[in-house]
């Protein structure tokens, strides 16, 4: 991602593929994520600052967009652009092949339905 252009920074790019990542498989499976969500998701190792500051440049860059839920305006959803969506896609395709090699077997309930696999162990 950052010889692409999409990161800029080479000693951030771990935090923001994770960021980013997380956004853009959240997106696919169906719903976006929250920002309290990937704040607490990162909570451990990072403060709510310093996760907008990463979010701050990655809107500037154009590859994710903060957007009041139409439900509750309160809430922030983060949506990814279509520059970032290529990567979620590649993101959930490793992952389903990590899934098939280590025993599972893709079972998906629907057309949608990204993240179900069948132990078979």
């Amino acid at each position: 991602m950052l010889s692409s252009g999409i990161l800029q920074r080479g000693w951030r790019s771990v935090f923001e593929a994770d960021i980013l990542s997380l956004i853009a498989f959240s997106w696919l499976s169906g719903r976006a994520i929250t920002l309290k969500e990937l704040s607490t998701y990162f909570e451990l190792f990072a403060t709510p600052t310093t996760i907008f500051r990463h979010l701050d440049d990655m809107e500037k860059a154009g590859i994710i967009r903060r957007v009041p839920d139409e439900e509750d305006k309160r809430r922030l959803l983060l949506i990814p652009t279509e520059r970032l969506e290529h990567v979620g896609k590649a993101f959930l395709s490793a992952r389903v092949e990590l899934l098939r090699r280590n025993g599972f077997q893709w079972s998906p309930q629907t057309t949608n339905d990204l993240k179900t696999a069948i132990d078979t162990a």
